[in-house]
């Protein structure tokens, strides 16, 4: 079975770090998914349109705040926002979410499910039922820049990671971050270098929407 590499993009960095990621993406002929904050949306709603025509795109609520500390209203408000800003922009559905940090509880479960989303990308770290809401967890995998710096270590490091799960784990699900990897052309090459390695071992890259319609084919009314 060949694998299946879905490409995670957390939006809330500057235009030219989001475009420099999504340029990369496209000179290897690779989609991916990407999750706009409310905020980073309406910043740079071309940018949104852009991307759209070639990725998918979806919601990482309003203002990248930590769900796990606010309450289920206050939750809402960050969820729906978000969405809706992103929604406006688009002028179609955003049904995919991803929580920051990965920090999600049963109070978002509950409102993803009340909501109608289709699928969640948060669950790092906790697991819960998610009810109709498709869960698709992301790997154990970031590009920690300011570590890697810290410890001077070559950009290629936080890419070297994908190459050592790769052989495990079908899908890979890789989260992808504009401020660390679209900071400068180094780290947008290491994740390019990725890229090839992955192709040269005839992986798929598919956006999450993709991914699901090949997992749960449409059925149409009995004839």
């Amino acid at each position: 079975m060949p694998k299946t590499v879905l490409l995670c993009v957390d939006c809330e960095g500057s235009r030219e770090q989001i475009l420099r990621v999504a340029r990369a993406f496209e000179s290897h002929g690779v989609a991916a998914t990407f999750f706009f904050t409310g905020e980073t949306a309406a910043s740079y709603p071309d940018v949104v349109r852009d991307i759209a025509r070639t990725h998918c795109v979806n919601s990482h609520t309003q203002s990248h705040a930590n769900l796990r500390r606010l309450t289920k209203t206050r939750q809402r408000q960050e969820i729906l926002n978000g969405r809706d800003t992103v929604e406006a922009i688009l002028g179609a559905a955003a049904r995919g979410f991803r929580a920051p940090y990965h920090a999600i509880n049963r109070d978002t479960v509950n409102i993803l499910n009340e909501e109608g989303f289709r699928f969640d990308v948060s669950g790092l770290y906790y697991r819960y039922n998610m009810g109709r809401v498709i869960e698709i967890r992301p790997s154990w995998f970031r590009e920690w820049t300011g570590l890697y710096d810290w410890l001077h270590l070559p950009a290629r490091t936080g890419w070297d990671i994908p190459r050592l799960l790769f052989p495990f784990l079908n899908p890979l699900v890789l989260p992808v971050h504009p401020h660390y990897t679209g900071r400068d052309d180094a780290f947008t090459a290491a994740m390019g270098r990725f890229i090839r390695f992955a192709r040269r071992r005839s992986a798929r890259f598919l956006t999450i929407a993709e991914h699901l319609r090949a997992q749960v084919p449409v059925v149409g009314p009995a004839s």
